[in-house]
């Protein structure tokens, strides 16, 4: 019981010197908050110009130079098609973009995210696959909240 006591009276001696330790963040500088802007208009343009033209998605991989050796040009990304949704709320919230130049795009997303998962769904049925219970779930969700 003793060096329980012991081990306890140490922990909140090392917790309270530790908060004294502590060091106050300086408030942002206005120089700061232009170069967060300029940090958000790069990514908000890498999403947008760089996206699938047909999904609206980001790809895999952007090359700047337009030369694809692995042919891999249309290759899209779930995970980046995310980053590029947050993207694309940025740049309405900062004006980069329209509200409806976003919402176009959104919809041009959604619209090809919901045939390609009806086409893998389509896939499996005709092979004679099961579906899993996610990926049932996932399309009963689909269709619940299509519905209302």
């Amino acid at each position: 019981m003793k060096k329980f006591c012991f081990l306890l009276v140490c922990l909140i001696c090392s917790s309270l010197l530790a908060q004294k330790k502590r060091v106050n963040a300086d408030p942002i500088a206005p120089t700061d908050t232009a170069l967060f802007r300029k940090v958000q208009a790069a990514t908000f343009q890498y999403f947008w110009t760089g996206a699938e033209p047909n999904s609206g998605l980001a790809r895999e991989r952007v090359h700047m130079d337009n030369i694809y050796p692995q042919n891999d040009q249309d290759v899209v990304t779930s995970g980046g098609g995310g980053f590029g949704v947050m993207a694309i709320l940025v740049g309405i919230e900062r004006k980069f973009i329209t509200k409806q130049e976003g919402i176009k795009r959104l919809d041009e997303m959604k619209t090809f995210i919901r045939q390609e998962v009806a086409r893998c769904f389509r896939l499996r049925l005709e092979r004679g696959q099961r579906l899993s219970q996610q990926n049932a779930a996932s399309l009963v969700a689909g269709v619940i909240k299509d519905t209302f």
